[in-house]
């Protein structure tokens, strides 16, 4: 057979892409607000708006994918992020109150001027490769 189709190089002539090749589409983003973390019964948690969902039609086009970026949340210790879930053409994302426990908690014991609000502050990005 012959070798036909899509063939992208670079300077020195390396293949860097062929038809065989699984490349990306970014879709989208959508920015989740910051809020502040809910302290109750001896535990910080996220406020049920912070969680939420898309439904994104094009997922049908290729194998969904997602990552996410720093948008405003503030922390000592690294980005919290919640834990994400995609089924068909919905993607939603769900705090998981340990974490942000455990989190908040982090921030309030290692800082001088600690900031409760660190669920969300951050930005969804999502797409499909084929």
């Amino acid at each position: 057979m012959a070798d036909v189709g899509l063939r992208v190089r670079n300077q020195s002539g390396y293949i860097e892409t062929t038809v065989t090749t699984r490349l990306t589409k970014i879709i989208g983003k959508y920015d989740i607000p910051l809020y502040d973390a809910v302290f109750s019964s001896n535990s910080w948690r996220a406020p049920a708006a912070a969680n939420g969902g898309l439904v994104i039609n094009e997922f049908s086009g290729g194998t969904p994918f997602f990552y996410f970026l720093a948008n405003g949340q503030r922390s000592f210790w690294g980005m919290l992020m919640p834990s994400v879930t995609i089924s068909g053409n919905s993607l939603t994302w769900n705090w998981v109150d340990a974490a942000v426990n455990f989190h908040v908690r982090a921030e309030i014991f290692n800082s001088a001027n600690a900031n409760v609000n660190a669920v969300g502050g951050i930005t969804l990005v999502y797409g499909v490769y084929s």
